[in-house]
């Protein structure tokens, strides 16, 4: 655990409020637009955690980790049928659910492999991509900064990684090239061409999160949807990141033309697939897929009231309001260059790498947490119901962490 942590901090859990996250190391709190990896969906210590109902479940299944694959529980079955509001109303029918976003990577992948019936299947995917790195994850994830040093020299397979970076960039609205989508063609006919029938799907991540905040237009996700039809191959789409609510939908895909055949999501809620009903091959045969912990209890408690407090809360709205405000904020500050954003996901960059390490030890400095991200990027992630007060100090802390770094001279 934490060997190779870059903030150090020793947190405390109980001091810990709101967008706030202390530190017992050096007896101070930090603004947190860090996000726990984008993984922080309310804050700490959010009231509804302090509901009675929550404490008393939690307290009821705190000394044991039930094998949801085999034993029924009613917290499971709330759970269920409230995920099913986010699913089913955009004809999703299958869900499973798993411990990690890579594990449902995986699941997806596997989806995808009884769906198409070959028995060696290849995937495509992306430059610039990360969709974790255990199992199949690590083969649909790019080896670039970060993911290379922690792929380089493990089992990999050899399956086609389209550059569609004529197509995406720090413009929210990506570059929308037509010269790009037909390169996008190409190198798909190149790809089906070359593995033919073993092509079982493609993965997407709409937004690169990794890689700094990379996005893609319109067309692209309808030039997707085309291709994937054309050659009868599953499209699979990473929200894991954009998912969960933080870009002012509860999906990101719901804010494109065209709908992915399997989602993936996690962090901010117990992670999982959701698929169509025409990918239906290996949930109709569930020992494919379940393991003994097909996702944990604590967990899935933890999420029923996460999307309690979404939909009571009006948190979509939330991310809506704030992140236009602090996109808006961010415009303002000189030194950030593309500034982009949806929702609460938002991201920067600086002139240099050396400029946007020294940027974010700035922030740190001052009691602000931030990502870094690709080259030169800074990526923030407030939790969705960060505040309209939390959004105006972390500005005026980037204001001073950039407004440093020019009185130095950079």
């Amino acid at each position: 655990m934490h060997r190779k942590s870059y903030f150090k901090i020793a947190a405390d859990l109980r001091r810990s409020r709101g967008s706030h996250l202390w530190d017992n190391r050096s007896n101070r709190s930090y603004l947190d637009f860090f996000g726990l990896y984008a993984a922080n969906a309310l804050g700490y210590n959010h009231p509804i955690f302090s509901k009675p109902s929550f404490q008393d479940e939690l307290q009821s299944i705190a000394g044991v980790e039930i094998p949801l694959n085999e034993i029924i529980t009613d917290i499971g079955d709330r759970y269920l049928e409230s995920f099913t509001r986010y699913s089913k109303r955009h004809g999703f029918e299958h869900i499973h659910f798993t411990c990690t976003g890579s594990l449902a990577i995986e699941s997806a992948i596997k989806a995808a492999i009884d769906h198409k019936g070959v028995q060696d299947p290849v995937v495509i995917s992306f430059k610039n991509s990360f969709h974790g790195i255990n199992g199949y994850a690590g083969f649909v994830t790019d080896h670039f900064v970060p993911a290379k040093e922690r792929l380089e020299g493990f089992l990999n397979f050899d399956w086609p990684k389209i550059d569609a970076s004529a197509l995406n960039g720090p413009d929210k609205k990506g570059l929308e090239s037509k010269v790009g989508l037909e390169r996008l063609a190409e190198d798909f006919a190149q790809a089906i061409a070359k593995y033919q029938d073993r092509v079982i799907a493609v993965v997407v991540e709409p937004i690169q999160s990794t890689a700094g905040d990379l996005y893609f237009p319109q067309a692209f996700f309808e030039q997707v949807r085309s291709l994937c039809d054309a050659n009868a191959i599953l499209w699979i789409q990473d929200e894991i990141q954009s998912g969960a609510g933080v870009t002012g939908t509860f999906w990101q895909s719901e804010q494109n033309p065209s709908w992915p055949d399997i989602i993936v999501f996690g962090k901010k809620i117990q992670a999982g697939i959701m698929a169509r009903s025409h990918v239906r091959e290996i949930f109709d045969r569930p020992v494919r897929l379940e393991v003994t912990f097909d996702g944990t209890l604590h967990n899935i408690l933890r999420s029923t009231y996460i999307l309690k407090a979404i939909e009571d809360e009006g948190l979509l709205d939330n991310a809506l309001k704030r992140g236009n405000k602090l996109r808006q904020s961010l415009a303002t500050i000189d030194g950030l260059e593309g500034v982009r954003g949806v929702g609460l996901l938002a991201a920067f960059d600086l002139a240099s790498p050396e400029l946007r390490d020294g940027f974010v030890g700035n922030c740190f400095a001052r009691g602000l947490l931030v990502s870094r991200a690709g080259r030169r990027s800074v990526r923030l992630r407030p939790n969705l119901a960060v505040t309209g007060e939390d959004i105006a100090v972390a500005c005026e802390v980037i204001a001073n962490s950039a407004a440093e770094l020019s009185r130095h001279g950079y």
